[in-house]
């Protein structure tokens, strides 16, 4: 990306914010799920967008057809459902007698009366199927680009096609249309520049006859007066009568060159897309909204609300609204917040925040609202999250099986890993804290450690007893008698005495020991995962065995262990949902005879009214057999977020650091970076942002070794901090 004066790629990572009906109430039901699709968008690749006459919005999409919303009712329109003859939309438009238009990768439909009209290669005038682009002209003929094989024009009864071979058409790529109120249709090529045709004479501006910037053109607008503006590789042209005028990063506040959308609303204030960007420019300021994914296309309502659709291949990707004050609303069919139902880890902290890792992405709930915190520094990969906790110092802990532990303090981001702290590797699978605050973390291959860097411990195979040295549990009793769950056995660690019991060896009649909980009577509860051996209890002198020959357990693969505040033993399982011990009684949930929303259920979490948590392979479920209640009556303790810029990481650094700063309030902010003598070298972010904290990646290029300075500016408040470049 070239930004203004950036010399170098910047990667942005925000929260973003999700929103859903109130969270904040008791359910009189037993149960309370959260699954991925909670609304009606088909899809979160959202090309087009259209308002037909009862205020309905149709959303075109890449790969779900399309959906329409109105009156908070969803309908959708797809290749099983309907004549849609592809789920690939490119848009969607209406004509005079108010029927509704969509190009596809199938061709063109046309729905009028709920009777549907296929016009394709084979049936019809039109040359190929797969449709980038459409327009009505003032005579109601619609033009249709097409990829790769030119352009299509249809009058309601003739054909008429336009290729580079037999017409002025110099490239057969189009990618936009669009007409003028002279009636001249513009076209925007691929490779070979803007072309217009008035009918009879074509003509064409490259950058080898014009002051237009780039030869590719993405896309096209036309103002009431006759000024087009187009979207190119290398900014924005605008076209007044003869005149041209470029705005790129270089001359402007223009965040990106790549700009693949451009629409011009009522106010003719300008609307470009880009990149994770969208931006306004009103003729002499931009405003800039962070988005994700690139910008298909820019809609105007009759509400006056901005539509903003963007396609993506990895998440982010979704329908955006912002209405006057700047408000960002988001429309995805994961608009509970939880983006993939394979969740992987859940743990509700004292502020009654959930933090749920999924397999895609780590998110957070509060209240009634959804935090996504995907890809922190960019580095966590699918099904990275293994345990959370939070410490005695009110700080959430993470820890992942690739990228070692973060800490979220509720206002900025730490990380530690095996090159800048006591971490033995970065492959970690457990979290605990001991009996005097410290934390403790198992890690595969290398171990268990104390994570204190001022007292730190570490226990191997090499320098203690532990059987193994992946550890994937540990627990303690209230003693303070440590117990650690390794692949060979467990083990009990009382003061300096080590005792392991293994199957081989002792009556535990597990393989491994792949969690562990401990009751009110200081029992130790073991229970194994793919050695298929059930569970084990130890009562201080003998161990008993559990499995699904000799007691109620569904299944001998158990992933997850948890006591709640009345003593019930709950075990969740792969495959076999979850189980309930109270005393001798046992009590089997699944998807069958519950609600539970996934038969594997991998982790279990209690808040305060007395609700289980479950991360299963079918989303997030609660219970509470009293009724599900998620009201916050009481108060709680909150992490306060506050205006903060961190010390970039690593530093010094090369090729690349990261930089975390978080926002007290939501507003416009500016993270800019200057040299010793005071010159701009790279803007990492501006624009709106939402309260809490965000993350930078900067990697320069160009920049000589030395000292950098990076400035943060928000809501009236400043903060300053130095980097070394070092090459």
């Amino acid at each position: 990306m070239n930004g203004i004066g950036i010399r170098g790629n910047v990667n942005i990572t925000i929260m973003l914010l999700f929103f859903m009906s109130s969270s904040a109430f008791s359910t009189g039901s037993d149960w309370l799920v959260y699954t991925q699709n909670n609304t009606g968008l088909p899809n979160n690749n959202v090309t087009s967008f259209f308002e037909d006459d009862n205020g309905g919005i149709w959303f075109g999409t890449q790969g779900g057809g399309v959906g329409v919303l109105r009156d908070e009712k969803w309908t959708i329109y797809d290749t099983q459902n309907s004549l849609l003859p592809h789920d690939n939309i490119s848009g969607i438009l209406a004509s005079a007698d108010g029927a509704v238009w969509f190009g596809t990768d199938g061709g063109v439909a046309r729905l009028h009366d709920d009777e549907w009209t296929v016009y394709n290669s084979e049936n019809s005038g039109l040359m190929a199927n797969a449709v980038r682009a459409m327009v009505f002209d003032g005579d109601g003929t619609l033009w249709i680009g097409l990829n790769n094989n030119g352009i299509a024009a249809f009058d309601g009864e003739e054909w008429t096609a336009y290729r580079s071979a037999d017409s002025g058409l110099t490239d057969n790529n189009v990618r936009s249309l669009a007409v003028g109120p002279d009636g001249v249709l513009y076209i925007g090529t691929f490779f070979h520049g803007l072309q217009w045709f008035d009918g009879e004479e074509w003509g064409v501006y490259r950058t080898n006859n014009s002051a237009i910037p780039d030869d590719r053109i993405h896309d096209i607008a036309i103002s009431g007066d006759g000024d087009t503006w187009v979207g190119t590789g290398e900014g924005i042209a605008r076209l007044a009568g003869e005149d041209w005028t470029v705005y790129n990063t270089d001359n402007s506040e223009l965040p990106r060159n790549v700009v693949t959308t451009v629409r011009l609303d009522s106010q003719g204030h300008l609307w470009a897309g880009m990149l994770n960007t969208t931006a306004m420019f009103n003729g002499e300021d931009w405003t800039v909204y962070e988005t994700s994914g690139t910008s298909f296309d820019i809609f105007f309502d009759s509400n006056g609300d901005v539509w903003t659709g963007t396609v993506s291949q990895s998440f982010g990707s979704a329908a955006r609204r912002i209405n006057s004050e700047g408000e960002i609303t988001l429309y995805t069919n994961y608009t509970t917040g939880l983006i993939s139902n394979q969740v992987l880890t859940i743990h509700v902290g004292a502020n009654r925040h959930a933090w749920v890792g999924a397999q895609i992405g780590l998110m957070r709930l509060r209240d009634e609202t959804w935090d996504l915190i995907n890809r922190i520094y960019n580095d966590f990969n699918d099904g990275d999250f293994q345990d959370k906790l939070t410490g005695p110092d009110g700080r959430v802990w993470i820890a992942t099986s690739f990228n070692g532990l973060y800490a979220y303090d509720g206002a900025s981001w730490s990380h530690y890993t095996q090159d800048n702290s006591v971490l033995p590797n970065n492959n970690l699978r457990t979290l605990t804290v001991g009996p005097d605050g410290a934390l403790w973390v198992g890690t595969a291959f290398h171990g268990m450690v104390r994570f204190d860097e001022n007292n730190p411990l570490t226990y191997n195979k090499e320098n203690s007893d532990l059987p193994d040295n992946t550890v994937e549990a540990i627990e303690f009793d209230s003693d303070g008698v440590m117990w650690i769950g390794t692949l060979d056995g467990v083990v009990r660690v009382a003061g300096e005495t080590w005792t392991v019991y293994r199957e081989e060896d002792s009556d535990l009649g597990l393989k491994r020991g792949y969690r562990i909980a401990i009751d009110s009577d200081d029992g130790v509860w073991v229970a194994s995962d793919i050695s298929f051996d059930g569970m084990s209890h130890f009562d201080g002198t003998s161990w008993t065995h559990y499995d699904t020959d000799n007691s109620g357990l569904p299944n001998n693969d158990i992933r997850a262990l948890l006591f709640n505040d009345d003593g019930a033993l709950w075990i969740g399982t792969n495959g076999g949902g979850v189980a309930r011990l109270e005393g001798t009684e046992w009590t089997v949930f699944n998807t069958e005879n519950s609600d539970l929303p996934g038969n594997t259920v991998r982790d279990f979490s209690t808040d305060p009214n007395g609700n289980i948590w479950m991360a299963t392979d079918g989303g997030l479920a609660l219970y509470n057999e009293n009724g599900v209640d998620v009201s916050a009556d009481q108060p709680v303790t909150q992490v306060p977020v506050r205006f903060m810029l961190e010390q970039n990481y690593p530093n010094p650094f090369n090729p690349a650091t990261t930089i975390v700063f978080a926002l007290e309030e939501a507003g416009n902010a500016r993270l800019v970076v200057y040299d010793l003598l005071g010159r701009k070298v790279a803007r990492l972010s501006e624009g709106h942002h939402t309260s809490g904290s965000h993350t930078v990646t900067f990697s320069p290029i160009g920049l000589s070794s030395g000292i950098y300075l990076y400035r943060l500016e928000a809501n009236g408040a400043v903060k300053t901090r130095k980097m070394l470049l070092l090459k």
